[in-house]
Parts: structure tokens; sequence; C-alpha cells
């Protein structure tokens, strides 16, 4: 299943490639969408913002901790606390 999904990530579509990334990062913790799954945080809607961070913090690599720190300046609360929330997975990893 998760081979079909990884084939959804060269997909045309920027919506299907990122849903694709995010399963692949909840179902699968697959390290390798680290970068698409960041790059796409900025231009996101609030609350594919909380879907991205959770993914990452799901995969938990310390690749993203820099960028989880960087997200604990946002004026939100609620994506500072998905933050910290994804600084804790991965460091209980």
């Amino acid at each position: 299943m998760l081979d079909l999904v990884r084939s959804l990530v060269q997909d045309p579509d920027p919506n299907v490639r990122l849903q694709a990334c995010l399963v692949l990062a909840m179902l699968g913790r697959d390290d390798a969408v680290l970068a698409d799954l960041q790059k796409n945080y900025a231009g996101s809607e609030h609350e594919r913002k909380l879907h991205i961070l959770e993914a990452l913090g799901r995969i938990g690599k310390d690749e993203s901790f820099s960028f989880f720190l960087g997200v604990l300046q946002e004026p939100f609360q609620i994506l500072r606390v998905a933050a910290a929330s994804g600084l804790i997975q991965g460091l209980n990893r």
C-alpha cells in the first residue's frame, strides 16, 4: 500500500503530493518526505500546518528539531504547542 502512496509524491497536483507525504509520514514514518513537508509548511493554511507538524513529529528525526524551534516563534499558540509536541516525540525516540 505504501508503495502506491510513494508514487503519488510525484503527482502533478500539489495537494495530492502533500497528502501523500502526510500519509507516508503518519503511517510509514518515512523520513524521505521531511523536506517536502517542511517546504509546504509556510504556504499552508492553519489546519494543514497542524497536520504537517504532527507528521513531522511522527517521523521524529533530529533534522526536524531546528524547524520545530523556528515554529515555536509563531504567533499562534496551537502551532507552538504542536511544535513542542513534535520536539518531545523526537526526543523520545
